[in-house]
C-alpha cells in the first residue's frame, strides 16, 4: 500500500472496514486525528461507514468532536500517548523496574518477629497492604497517562489493577522479609485481590453511567 494518507484510511472506514496492516499502524503513531478513529475497536472510525453524503450536519458534529478531543491533547499525558508503542512498552518497562527498586530499598520496620494471634498481626498486614498498594497507584497511574484510551472495559482495567498491583507485590515482597502464610495472604496477596477488583468494579461503573447518558 506505501504510506498511507488521512483520506485513504477514512475511506477504508466508510467502506465498513477497519484499516490494519504496518502501513496503517504507522500512520496512526503520527497522527493523533486518525488515532481516535482506531479507539475502542474502531468505534469512532466505523461510526463514518454509517453516515450517508445527505448527512452534513452528522459530519460536521463529528469533526466538531474530533477536534475538541484533539484541542484537549495537551500537557505531559498528550506528550505520553503520541509516542510509539514501543516507546510506550519501554517506559512502563522502566517504570515498573524502578518502582519495584524504590520498594524493595525502603528499611522494613525492625519488628519482623511474626506477633501471636491473628488479631496481633493484622497491623503489620495492614501497614505492608498500605505500603504494596502506594507503588500499586503509583504505577496505575503511569498506565493510564500512556494509554491511548480515555476508558477501558471491565476486562481491560481488571488487567491493568493486576499488573499494577503486580508490580506492588513485588517491591512489597523485597521488602518485607516476613514470611508467614498469615501474613502473606492478608498483607500481600490481599494486594492483587483488591485492586482487580477495584479496577474491574470502577470501569463497570463508568460504563453502566456512559450507557444511561
Amino acid at each position: 500500500m506505501g504510506t498511507v494518507t488521512c483520506d485513504q484510511l477514512r475511506r477504508i472506514f466508510q467502506g465498513g472496514q477497519v484499516p490494519s496492516g504496518p502501513e496503517a499502524s504507522a500512520h496512526v503513531e503520527i497522527c493523533p486525528a486518525c488515532a481516535v478513529l482506531f479507539e475502542d475497536e474502531g468505534l469512532a472510525g466505523r461510526a463514518l461507514g454509517g453516515l450517508q453524503p445527505t448527512e452534513s450536519l452528522d459530519l460536521s458534529r463529528l469533526h466538531a468532536s474530533l477536534r475538541r478531543r484533539l484541542d484537549a491533547e495537551r500537557g505531559v499525558r498528550a506528550w505520553l500517548r503520541s509516542r510509539k508503542t514501543s516507546t510506550r512498552l519501554v517506559l512502563a518497562l522502566v517504570a515498573a523496574v524502578t518502582l519495584i527498586v524504590a520498594a524493595s530499598h525502603r528499611t522494613h520496620p525492625a519488628s519482623t518477629v511474626e506477633a501471636p494471634g491473628v488479631v496481633l498481626a493484622l497491623p503489620r498486614a495492614a501497614a505492608c497492604f498500605s505500603y504494596g498498594s502506594l507503588f500499586t497507584a503509583l504505577f496505575l497511574v503511569l498506565l493510564w497517562a500512556l494509554s491511548r484510551r480515555d476508558g477501558a472495559s471491565v476486562r481491560g482495567a481488571a488487567l491493568a489493577g493486576l499488573g499494577s498491583a503486580s508490580v506492588g507485590v513485588l517491591g512489597l515482597s523485597a521488602h518485607c522479609p516476613s514470611s508467614a502464610p498469615l501474613h502473606l495472604l492478608a498483607g500481600h496477596a490481599s494486594i492483587l485481590v483488591a485492586w482487580v477488583a477495584a479496577c474491574a468494579m470502577a470501569a463497570g461503573v463508568a460504563s453502566l453511567r456512559q450507557g444511561h447518558k
